[in-house]
């Protein structure tokens, strides 16, 4: 746990990372400004990674974990969607898509099958080209985890700042 990762990085030479206090180190004891696009640090918290919101989408902050920059085969998304909030219906042209319901509730619609309710715990594969629409059923904000394989192409997201789940 905590205790155990604080003392590694006291063997290692390293302060404990202390999120309250602002660190100027990530996890790995890289100074923060010293982070180029091309080097991921192995350990982050996703406090530190960039927030947006993608198009299409309504009350939604996403936190990109691990982007192709990391593994060009895949990219994992935190995303957070407020309550009636939305991914409007969309698909991917060429992008595998499985979310997994980390909390909340959601109510999805695949293609033109009647919607689901999917509670925490619910895994959604989407193959390439399926028309998706995920609504935010509340009364707390919906937390997914999403990877998309091979890693989304570029698109026009808004950044924001904040934490995930603030518009912000």
């Amino acid at each position: 746990g905590a205790l155990g990762f604080a003392l590694l990085r006291r063997r290692q030479g390293l302060q404990p990372y202390d999120l309250d206090h602002g660190a100027a180190e990530n996890y790995t004891g890289i100074p923060m400004t010293d982070l180029s696009p091309d080097r991921v640090p192995h350990i982050q918290h996703q406090d530190e990674l960039a927030k947006y919101a993608p198009p299409g989408h309504a009350g939604t902050v996403n936190v990109r974990l691990c982007d192709k920059r990391f593994c060009a085969g895949f990219e994992m998304v935190l995303g957070e969607i407020a309550p009636g909030g939305e991914a409007e219906k969309h698909q991917h042209a060429a992008e595998h898509q499985a979310i997994y319901v980390l909390q909340g509730h959601a109510r999805v619609t695949l293609a033109e099958a009647p919607a689901v309710d999917c509670p925490p715990g619910t895994i959604v594969r989407l193959p390439p080209g399926l028309d998706h629409h995920v609504l935010s059923l509340g009364p707390w904000p919906l937390k997914l985890l999403m990877v998309y394989s091979p890693p989304l192409p570029e698109r026009n997201d808004t950044p924001l700042k904040g934490k995930p789940g603030s518009a912000t």
